[in-house]
């Protein structure tokens, strides 16, 4: 499953990519992903909840007559996911340069002059590598999570715990740089060695617990944050913590 994001505010070019695109999952067999066609930048950023290299940009770079303002929300994605894939869509080739610049780490800059044919291989080409990404397993230092409505994916060293969400059937990843609710249960975690299910509503990180008061039953984390541990789980909490730490 991918997920593809549209910044454009002209309708015709909008159209225009989206029907690539849709043909494009349609002849690769491509089911459940999602396409989010967005003419205004901030509703895009709204809609953004994931993170990881299932994610594709494809942005405008001048939004409503502002010249640079793609090049703008282009920095502000790569910020929250510096795994997502961006495409710059322009008719200002002259602002490729620029693209360095804001050290987005695009992966084209396609313009829209180009013939019609070679426009929709470029939307394609890219959206091969996302599909190339999907049928590539995690590295051993990455945690993913993948069902029918979401695919999480990070470095486990940047996940201090991840909690059960008043939300039915949603969980809540906090860590060192995001808070983030998605659709899963830590039932689908069970067997990933990097978490313990501390508690029926936490699975932390022991090599992000900074402190485990015994008698609170509580785990503490690098940015202040608690969580609750189960009396049962106390004494699995402290192995897991000495055996990161060569058993001090």
């Amino acid at each position: 499953m991918i997920q593809v994001y549209v910044l454009e505010d002209e309708f015709q070019q909008q159209s225009r990519i989206e029907n690539i695109i849709t043909h494009y999952l349609h002849e690769q067999h491509i089911l459940g992903s999602r396409i989010s066609l967005h003419g205004k930048p901030d509703q895009l950023l709204a809609e953004v909840k994931e993170k990881g290299n299932h994610q594709i940009f494809f942005l405008d770079i001048e939004i409503k007559n502002e010249e640079k303002k793609g090049l703008e929300i282009a920095r502000r994605i790569r910020e929250k996911d510096n795994q997502a894939v961006i495409v710059f869509v322009t008719t200002h080739s002259e602002l490729m340069p620029l693209t360095f610049q804001y050290q987005v780490s695009a992966f084209d800059f396609i313009d829209k002059n180009v013939s019609t044919e070679k426009f929709a291989e470029r939307i394609k080409a890219a959206l091969d590598y996302v599909v190339g990404n999907l049928n590539q397993p995690a590295a051993g230092q990455t945690f993913l999570l993948e069902n029918d409505y979401s695919r999480i994916q990070m470095p486990y060293k940047d996940i201090y715990y991840i909690e059960v969400s008043a939300t039915p059937h949603k969980l809540i990843l906090h860590g060192q740089y995001d808070y983030m609710e998605f659709y899963g249960t830590l039932a689908e975690m069970e067997g990933d060695p990097h978490f313990l299910r501390a508690h029926r509503s936490y699975a932390v990180n022991p090599m992000n617990v900074t402190k485990l008061d015994y008698s609170q039953r509580v785990a503490y984390f690098p940015n202040g944050e608690t969580c609750i541990v189960a009396r049962s789980k106390i004494k699995e909490l402290i192995r897991a913590m000495e055996a990161l730490h060569g058993g001090k």
